[in-house]
């Protein structure tokens, strides 16, 4: 309950488009876009679903102490940096949706850490750097979606370390640089999108 409640507050509560039973005498579990497990994990938060829901600022620390499964938080107007603190997640998240916000800095290295990714959406922010090698490590990766940003440098994703279960890579309007990775004849997925605007990809 403390850790929905800081989320609450530190991201814009008040002004939000549905904050039914938040702050209320009701279970966590019922207020909205929180979502708990069952059974053993029976009123234990698992999943965070807040997309389109006018949440501004950033993300903060704490909500990260959970055991999410689960991290949508799509078409807000949430700024700052990806904390590092979200690779406290570790093997328990399954998908991280941060997409169409306007979130800043570089991609956390240690996202590489998070085994049993398999979704990671941070499309259309202002995102910088480069793609983090540690991005091969996601061994249980299907979708990962990094375009546009402002993100640099060559592409390190090798093909031959990910799954080939990997199915959407979609890299397009960042400002890459270099040749396309020879290892991507391994790609055997159905979506893989690179260059557009300010791309000078070979």
């Amino acid at each position: 309950r403390y850790v929905a409640a800081v989320l609450y507050y530190s991201m814009g509560g008040g002004t939000w488009k549905n904050e039914t039973n938040y702050l209320s005498g009701k279970h966590e579990c019922d207020w909205h876009g929180i979502i708990c497990g069952s059974n053993m994990d029976t009123g234990v938060v698992k999943v965070i679903l807040l997309d389109d829901n006018n949440l501004t600022v950033s993300v903060p620390d704490e909500i990260f102490a959970l055991k999410l499964k689960e991290l949508s938080l799509v078409r807000n107007h949430i700024h700052g940096s990806i904390p590092q603190s979200i690779c406290n997640l570790g093997s328990s998240v399954t998908n991280i949706c941060l997409h169409k916000n306007a979130m800043t800095s570089t991609i956390p290295s240690c996202i590489g850490e998070l085994e049993n990714l398999r979704e990671l959406s941070l499309w259309e922010n202002e995102l910088t750097g480069s793609i983090p090698s540690t991005i091969n490590n996601l061994k249980a990766l299907r979708s990962l979606d990094l375009s546009i940003n402002f993100l640099t440098g060559q592409v390190t994703i090798d093909f031959k370390l990910l799954s080939k279960d990997l199915d959407i890579l979609v890299l397009y309007d960042n400002m890459m640089s270099g040749s396309i990775p020879p290892s991507v004849k391994y790609f055997e997925g159905q979506s893989f999108l690179l260059g557009g605007r300010g791309s000078n990809m070979s």
